[in-house]
């Protein structure tokens, strides 16, 4: 996850126990970490405590690099172009009506926690194998 807000990742975690779900989430502040994580550069070269993301579910607005500029990223590179992207940010409204380019799903951060884990739930466990890809 990559997330550069404390507070939205904390009510991320509180989502995830809501729902029940038990998926480790590894967490970066922003894309510069992101890409590092991805190519096992310091400090996450251990593939073992940093294993490669099963998806990759990232705010837009990231400081430096943002979250488009990841995605797009991400899909040069043969080696990461598979996982999926979920994209989970306070600019879209709160569905999954928006599609980015080189991303499977889209949602926007409700104000309304149940809203919140229940959109949370699906962006994480939806089969994103079959999802639109630019």
């Amino acid at each position: 996850m990559v997330e550069d807000d404390e507070i939205d990742y904390q009510l991320i975690q509180i989502a995830l126990k809501k729902k029940g779900l038990r998926t480790t989430v590894f967490r970066v502040p922003d894309a510069h970490r992101a890409m590092a994580y991805l190519q096992g550069q310091p400090p996450f070269e251990d593939r073992k405590q940093h294993p490669l993301p099963t998806r990759i579910c990232t705010d837009l607005r990231l400081p430096g690099i943002n979250g488009y500029e990841l995605i797009k990223w991400v899909r040069q590179r043969p080696k990461y172009s598979e996982i999926p992207i979920v994209v989970f940010s306070a600019v879209l409204s709160p569905d999954l009506s928006t599609w980015l380019p080189g991303t499977h799903l889209c949602a926007g951060k409700s104000n309304n926690f149940n809203v919140y884990a229940e959109l949370l739930h699906t962006l994480l466990t939806s089969d994103l194998k079959e999802g639109p890809r630019a």
